[in-house]
């Protein structure tokens, strides 16, 4: 019993309040917890075996419900015709796709043409060699310069 009236005893020791203000600011500053950052990945692949789980004994389910509706198609030509429909859209995507190479090329070689002669409509000398051949005096002119007074007045 001896022992026992010692423990009690130790029971009513309280530290001094400089050690317990330091000891407190030691234990909560090496104290860090460490938060497990796990990869978008990891639970997307967490959610996508849930997923598959369910929709696995959804579709057994479902088989031994009515394994013959399943397997029964009734209207092939409603089949035939929805496959032809994904077909031409497929052909309608693959021609926009070699409409938009062949622009791309297009793009291409009008760049690689501008980047090495600079570009035609401000050449110096197309420049001249065009206003060498207006006739300003012509009745084209006139006719044009009729047009833009009835369109501003």
């Amino acid at each position: 019993m001896d022992n026992l009236e010692k423990i009690k005893s130790l029971k009513s020791i309280m530290p001094d309040a400089d050690f317990a203000s330091i000891s407190k600011s030691v234990i909560l500053s090496s104290a860090k917890r460490e938060v497990i950052k796990r990869p978008f990945i990891y639970e997307f692949g967490i959610s996508l075996g849930v997923m598959a789980t369910a929709v696995t004994i959804a579709v057994l389910l479902g088989n031994v419900r009515a394994p013959s509706a399943i397997l029964a198609v009734s209207n092939f030509n409603a089949v035939e015709n929805e496959a032809t429909t994904v077909g031409n859209d497929i052909d309608v995507a693959l021609k926009e796709i070699g409409s938009f190479d062949q622009s791309a090329k297009k793009t291409a070689l009008a760049l690689n043409e501008a980047a090495g002669n600079g570009p035609a409509h401000l050449n110096e000398s197309i420049l001249s060699a065009e206003i060498e051949k207006l006739d300003i005096n012509s009745s084209s002119a006139e006719d044009v310069e009729s047009l833009l007074d009835q369109a501003i007045f």
